[in-house]
């Protein structure tokens, strides 16, 4: 996988935070550069906390396992197709599900700054 450039990076920045302004109707597209500062030191938090999760939570480890003993039946059943079909829709997932969760992650990040600038989130039922 290439390194993103910075251009890129600040551009994936840009549309979070334009993502995040449509839904709660904030104007955090303004101070862009804070959160693109402040998410880029975020996302190697993120990264760390990640990898110290897998290792270490015990919610995980029990979910992991089982996970794992299911696959292994899979395994015993499948065709070679259906194992390589199954193991590219498995992946497909596996980024989907990590692409929710750090989207999350970043979602309550901007969250609090703007929480914190005191600035008001709109509730769209009051509408």
């Amino acid at each position: 996988m290439a390194k993103e450039s910075i251009e890129e990076r600040r551009e994936k920045i840009k549309q979070l935070l334009q993502h995040f302004d449509n839904i709660f109707e904030t104007d955090t597209t303004k101070d862009v550069d804070l959160y693109f500062n402040n998410i880029t030191m975020i996302q190697n938090v993120y990264k760390m906390f990640e990898e110290d999760f897998v290792r270490t939570d015990q919610e995980y480890d029990k979910l992991r396992t089982k996970s794992i003993q299911v696959s292994d039946i899979l395994d015993k059943t499948f065709t070679e197709a259906e194992q390589t079909l199954f193991e590219k829709y498995w992946e497909i997932e596996m980024q989907m599900g990590a692409l929710e969760n750090e989207k999350m992650f970043y979602f309550g990040y901007i969250m609090a700054k703007t929480l914190d600038q005191g600035i008001k989130i709109k509730d769209k039922e009051e509408k």
